[in-house]
């Protein structure tokens, strides 16, 4: 699918920019549809009250970018939301751009762990850090089950320029009771070899944990594709102080 319906989700007092800067670069059809979906600052976001829809203003500091989108032909329109008015708006989207301030107030607001926004929503979410808006490099971690295969698999096909064009690092993470066989192991780095045009291939565990820095760069940002829960706790850890994109799929 060429044309995408993308909600872009943020706090009222931060900029679009980041956002935008980030479906313009990698959603780069000519005919998307962009919702700016600002969090009311009241009533609270779990409240179900639906809100009007506005058009907002183009601010001097996102102005260059909103004109880059609309010489492009992408469509904007944007609205204060609440929490069911987001959720309703993913049940008709391709995907939710969401602010990693807007992500930890979610996180406030349900008291829920990070991996399981993807049951909040209805479509994939792409957690974005704040100020930021360019994926340096992505990480991948394969714990060997089916579901981290596809989910993978989804993020290639979903964001085929960035796989192509970023150096990707593949961390194979699997615990002692997990098997996969030579064969299939060969298999899956060829496909990934299809869509990841920058591949390296890394095993890790407990005791070559510490060559992290070498397999990975600390001083880049990363989207990091990873199971909802980590093999290793401690690599969980060790990755941590990287600047991180995440995509969450359902």
């Amino acid at each position: 699918m060429n044309r995408k319906r993308i909600l872009l989700c943020r706090n009222q007092t931060e900029g679009l920019d980041p956002l935008l800067g980030f479906t313009s670069y990698y959603f780069n059809s000519n005919n998307n549809i962009l919702v700016d979906l600002r969090l009311k600052s009241s009533p609270l976001l779990s409240e179900e009250v639906s809100s009007t829809a506005i058009i907002s203003p183009t601010r001097r500091r996102t102005r260059s970018v909103v004109s880059q989108a609309t010489r492009s032909k992408s469509s904007i329109r944007g609205y204060e939301a609440t929490f069911r008015d987001i959720r309703r708006e993913s049940l008709f989207s391709d995907v939710l751009v969401i602010d990693e301030s807007y992500y930890h107030q979610l996180y406030d607001e349900y008291g829920t762990k990070k991996s399981a926004y993807s049951s909040l929503f209805s479509c994939p979410v792409l957690v974005i850090p704040t100020a930021e808006d360019r994926v340096e490099q992505v990480i991948l971690v394969d714990d060997g089950e089916p579901s981290t295969y596809q989910q993978i698999k989804r993020m290639a096909c979903f964001l085929p320029r960035l796989c192509l064009a970023t150096p990707t690092t593949l961390l194979i993470a699997r615990s002692s009771d997990k098997y996969v066989s030579a064969q299939e192991e060969k298999l899956w780095i060829e496909y990934l070899k299809l869509h990841f045009a920058h591949l390296a291939v890394y095993r890790v565990d407990h005791q070559s944990m510490h060559m992290l820095p070498v397999m990975v760069d600390y001083s880049k940002n990363a989207l990091l594709i990873s199971p909802a829960k980590m093999p290793s706790a401690s690599l969980y850890q060790a990755l941590a102080p990287i600047t991180q994109f995440k995509l969450i799929v359902n």
